[in-house]
């Protein structure tokens, strides 16, 4: 889950981005989209992009004062992969691609990412996470500002174990206090705020059962009336305010939108009759009429249950989520002593539940539109706004999709079975196509602990007192390394958490990585220039070199065409390990692929087919104009001191046999050039040395003469890592050390490039265990980097390249195997397991077969799939940066994915930023110190001369 963080200020301050202007701005930028489009094919365009940006992040101060006013806009279910897509759909609204678009959002300048599991499932549900955000304390899902203590269902298990909200602790405190939200208001998420209740579903009485009655239980709408004493409640939800067969006020002829209340009471007279200067509306108009200075509390409540979707919504009758934003905070900042404001988008939810993506991401767009307005009227000096959501949903957009198709369009090839399929797909719900399955659902083992609130508030302030230790390293960086998880998007890391934590004997999502403890935070735009899905070709040129360029070509700007060998020159790119070799460091790359494969060979090749790993990989015509294959400019293009990975087949002429499989004419090399590309690299270094196997590695590492290895482990890519030979095939820890222990040899510092790249294999054969494996794997190489270098003078930056069609859902019990069966069948009375991909190769064909606990569970299991492809496809929703040690703080926002070279040259000044600041700030102070030590030292200097 995304948590942005805005100390927000006055009108357009900071950056904001005002709600008019923005819809300007957006304007212009589509009537200038045809300009934009061919801008962006010139590396001037990102650099001078990424320039700003790194500009603002080095002015940016925070705010350390008293917030006043707090505002926490919740878009339910608005996980990454729906802001990702909402933003290119509110950018295609306007006319243009989409992807260039900028949400109000992503304006926030800090930005954290949020565990969303509850205490009893590993998947929750909307109100244990509004337990978790509104109350600090976590809960077990379906229950209401309780503990865990409290268990579902059980009346009796409320009373002691209730948890107050940061709501009504600013009401306590003298602040107004309000909710506005696109659901009912007794809903689960605006729930959590002021009831406590051991059912998310007793909304009023009439829904509870007697035995809950006469424990004493008061349902939801109750308690709305009478636990706290709201301000401003705006949403849906009438039938349950007033007295079975009430008549509803805008379907007054539909007995179904009648009051349900058994008890008789009209909470809406209730609340009324409490409260002087109150006023209650059902509609726009007469929310409209209500003056902002003759009310202190307001009720409007415009549907008997949900409000309509945008797109539905009847806006002569429902005013919008905008609107009722800004009635509420008219309202409530006339209180001198501030407010607080809970605004939730719960709709987004719905129209992923029901598999609707267009509805969820309009509702999606609408929220921020409202986080938009809410900037106009507040100021960044007193109030904290924070944007978050509850959970994600299994919505994924994939397929390669073409850069300025409709989000919600086709993708530009056929699936397996001839057939057409959109971009758009879910792992699960009511958009599948077949009937049948079933299992007893998995022990659960909860850590008794978390059932005191006092757990997660000592959680919580140890981690808010750490926040404020934290300091920026304001310094040159020596060393740089990034760790690039091919394909590791934010559900894959949560997954990975899982899966490490379940490995070690723990529950799982409360069990930290390494990357983890990473303090900077930052969200990377990864579409390329002409896709809104990227391969790991255009993606590394972004984020190795500075520059977005094409799909499947690398170290190239987008001015070069795929496979169009004469388009190469000219357009070549510099990535930042070239500039650190230029600067005197040593560098390196470390992969579990292959080394020629696409994200390592941004680092040093100029390339217009990724595929172009050797001589006979190209187009005879190609190599007659002189372009030159992956695995030459490997060798030729830049003096790298540590190359590690697979890839031996590309490096030696055709017939070779390999040193590993010499009866396997399949693993023999390849070249059609007969040149024999590792004898070449030896002959051409003085302290080289090359190694095929573990035991070869760890001894050059050792060899203290050794300054350039180059280990090619198998003849294409590595292993998985669970499947590895361990005594032939190194780690990619080891590698990583071993790297490490080389690369510091040089006095100057080093620039490594560390990739876990069968991640992204294993999700595209559709395989999870496979994919999460290598991601433990990865995520200990980043921890042993960790412990072998100092952040002082190393700056680490952790990423992935794009995200995949993966997801994981249906509501798993917290302990379950991450890889096992969601909890209850699906729609055809068969079981299917939480992991489950948007297309790929485990599409199941004219009847989904059942799946038990066993199957899901074995390493080759192919989770089933929507769409049948035979190769799973990448996701086109943003992906995480992680950044520690000097100039970390740079990473920060959403960012462009170029920017990440950028902010690594930057932190090391490296070209263009060798006139850097850190650098400078350095370079005074020492002058300064000099200074001042000649003061010191001239009186004694001087002293003979006066005897």
């Amino acid at each position: 889950m995304q948590a942005a963080f805005q100390e927000r200020a006055g009108v357009g301050s900071m950056g904001w981005p005002l709600f008019p202007r923005t819809c300007l701005l957006l304007c212009l930028l589509v009537r200038l989209a045809a300009a934009t489009s061919d801008a962006e094919k010139t590396p001037d365009y990102w650099n001078e992009g990424a320039r700003r940006r790194l500009k603002s992040a080095l002015a940016f101060q925070p705010v350390a004062q008293r917030a006043k006013n707090i505002i926490l806009f919740m878009g339910d279910g608005m996980g990454l992969s729906t802001m990702s897509a909402a933003r290119i759909y509110k950018g295609q609204l306007a006319g243009g691609s989409g992807e260039e678009n900028i949400l109000a959002m992503e304006a926030f300048p800090h930005l954290a990412l949020a565990k969303t599991y509850t205490i009893d499932r590993q998947v929750p549900d909307s109100a244990g996470t509004g337990t978790a955000y509104l109350c600090g304390v976590k809960a077990n899902a379906k229950t209401l500002g309780l503990s865990g203590a409290a268990v579902y269902g059980k009346c009796r298990s409320t009373f002691g174990n209730e948890v107050d909200s940061v709501l009504h602790r600013a009401r306590l405190e003298g602040k107004s206090v309000g909710i506005v939200t696109t659901t009912r208001v007794q809903h689960a998420s605006p729930g959590a705020a002021y009831a406590h209740s051991a059912s998310r579903s007793w909304y009023a009485d009439a829904d509870m059962p007697k035995e809950a009655l006469r424990d004493g239980c008061k349902d939801i709408a109750y308690q709305l009336v009478h636990n706290t004493d709201i301000n401003v409640i705006l949403g849906g939800g009438r039938m349950y305010m007033t007295p079975k067969r009430t008549a509803d006020p805008e379907y007054p002829e539909d007995p179904a939108q009648s009051g349900t209340r058994k008890d008789g009471l009209d909470l809406i007279a209730e609340w009324l009759n409490a409260k002087q200067g109150a006023r209650y509306v059902w509609d726009k108009k007469g929310m409209d009429a209500v003056k902002d200075d003759s009310v202190s509390h307001l009720m409007g409540l415009f549907e008997p249950k949900d409000m309509k979707y945008e797109l539905n919504r009847n806006t002569s009758t429902d005013p919008s989520i905008v609107e009722m934003t800004e009635k509420a905070i008219r309202i409530l900042r006339r209180n001198p002593k501030g407010f607080f404001l809970f605004v939730e988008g719960g709709r987004i939810d719905h129209g992923h539940h029901s598999g609707r993506a267009k509805q969820a991401l309009m509702e999606a767009v609408m929220l921020d539109q409202a986080v938009a307005r809410a900037g106009e009227l507040t100021s960044l000096s007193d109030t904290l706004t924070v944007v978050t959501a509850d959970h994600s949903h299994v919505f994924t957009f994939g397929g390669n999709t073409l850069r300025g198709t409709s989000i919600f369009g086709l993708a530009p090839k056929k699936a397996k079975d001839k057939q057409a399929y959109t971009s758009i797909l879910y792992g699960n719900g009511p958009g599948y196509s077949i009937r049948n399955g079933g299992r007893p659902a998995p022990s659960l083992r909860t850590a008794v602990e978390e059932e005191d609130p006092a757990f997660w508030n000592r959680q919580a302030a140890a981690a808010i007192e750490a926040s404020f230790k934290l300091q920026p390293r304001v310094t040159e960086a020596k060393n740089l390394i990034i760790f690039l998880g091919d394909g590791f998007g934010v559900p894959s890391i949560t997954a990975t958490r899982i899966l490490n934590g379940q490995q070690q004997g723990k529950l799982g999502p409360e069990t930290p990585l390494a990357l983890d403890s990473f303090p900077y935070v930052a969200l990377s735009k990864t579409y390329s220039v002409d896709r809104l899905v990227p391969d790991s070709a255009s993606t590394s040129t972004a984020y190795l070199c500075g520059v977005k360029g094409n799909y499947h070509t690398a170290g190239v700007s987008a001015a070069a065409r795929l496979s169009q060998c004469n388009t190469t020159a000219g357009n070549e790119v510099v990535s930042v390990l070239e500039r650190a070799r230029k600067a005197g460091k040593a560098v390196g790359i470390v992969t579990t692929s292959r080394v020629q494969h696409a994200s390592p060979s941004g680092a040093y090749a100029h390339v217009v087919d990724r595929n172009w790993y050797a001589d006979v990989s190209m187009p005879e015509e190609a190599r007659l104009q002189g372009c030159k294959d992956i695995a030459w400019q490997l060798v030729h293009n830049v003096d790298i001191n540590v190359i590690m990975g697979g890839g031996r087949i590309y490096m030696t002429p055709a017939g070779t046999p390999d040193p590993e499989y010499p009866t396997y004419e399949t693993e023999n090399g390849i070249r059609g050039d007969g040149k024999n590309l590792i004898n070449m690299w030896l002959e051409a270094r003085l302290g080289a040395r090359y190694v095929w196997n573990r035991t070869e590695m760890l001894a050059a590492a050792a060899d203290p003469n050794v300054t350039y290895l180059m280990g090619l482990f198998e003849p294409m890519d590595m292993k998985y890592d669970l499947v590895r030979n361990t005594s032939l095939d190194p780690s990619l820890t080891e590698m990583t050390e071993a790297a490490i222990t080389i690369l510091s040899r040089n006095p100057k510092g080093f620039y490594l490039f560390v990739e876990g790249g069968r991640i992204d294999h294993g999700h595209h054969e559709g395989a999870a265990q496979k994919a999460l494996t290598d991601g433990i794997a990865f995520d200990r190489a980043i921890d042993r980097a960790g412990a072998l270098t100092d952040e002082a003078d190393t700056l680490t930056v952790v990423t992935a390249d794009h995200s995949h069609v993966f997801s994981f859902g249906g509501y798993a019990l917290r302990g379950a195997s991450i890889f096992g069966l969601a909890p209850s069948k699906a729609a055809d009375n068969k079981s299917y397991t939480a992991i489950l991909y948007g297309n790929g190769p485990g599409y199941p064909g004219a009847v989904r077969p059942d799946v038990n606990e066993s199957t899901a569970n074995e390493f080759d299991y192919v989770q089933q799939a929507a769409v049948p492809l035979k190769s799973e496809s990448h996701g086109g929703e943003d992906v995480a940066i992680l950044a520690k040690g000097p100039m970390a703080h740079l990473f920060h926002g959403v960012q462009e994915q170029t920017y990440v070279a950028h902010a690594m040259a930057y932190a090391a000044c490296l070209e263009p930023y060798v006139d850097c600041h850190q650098r400078n700030s350095m370079s005074s102070a020492t002058s300064g110190a000099r200074t001042t030590f000649l003061a010191l030292l001239l009186p004694t200097l001087l002293l003979p001369l006066f005897h």
